[in-house]
């Protein structure tokens, strides 16, 4: 009982500089940094009692601290360290571009070098593999007066 109400005193001095009611950006802040969509995943589920006035989140601190005292909060934070040990080693990624390169001799769509490659998250393909070869100016799209049409298809640029 005793460290509870230590570490409920420990973070009431560290929000202090906090409003009473906080918005979801301080929450995120308030919970280690997690993401916003991870901070508003809690609040829809409610494990943070909170009032949703004009689609905006109106979370009272003290709730913030009663969740952070909680089994809960370290669930999240499992499960933030779960996902970012998920990172895929930089010599795939190089690897994978260079296969990227190799197959695309010949116009292929986004969904083709995802499922060759078997990454199944579209976010992450764009952002590890499509963007960067096209910045670097050895990959284009085939529409290039629209970059998300379902047809678009990415061709090597130059010799390989």
């Amino acid at each position: 009982m005793q460290t509870i109400i230590q570490n409920r005193n420990y973070y009431e001095a560290l929000f202090a500089p906090l409003p009473e009611i906080v918005d979801v950006k301080q929450l995120t802040q308030m919970l280690g940094g997690v993401n916003e969509k991870t901070a508003r995943a809690i609040l829809w589920r409610r494990e943070i009692p909170a009032v949703l006035l004009n689609n905006r989140y109106l979370i009272p601190k003290r709730n913030v601290i009663d969740y952070l005292l909680s089994s809960g909060y370290q669930e999240v934070l499992a499960r933030v360290a779960a996902a970012s040990s998920k990172k895929i080693p930089s010599d795939l990624v190089e690897a994978n571009r260079q296969r990227i390169l190799m197959l695309c001799d010949r116009p292929k769509s986004r969904r083709e070098l995802m499922a060759i490659l078997g990454v199944s998250s579209k976010k992450t393909f764009f952002r590890l593999y499509l963007y960067p070869l096209m910045e670097e100016g050895k990959l284009r799209m085939t529409v290039t007066s629209q970059n998300s049409v379902s047809t678009q298809k990415y061709v090597r640029v130059g010799r390989f």
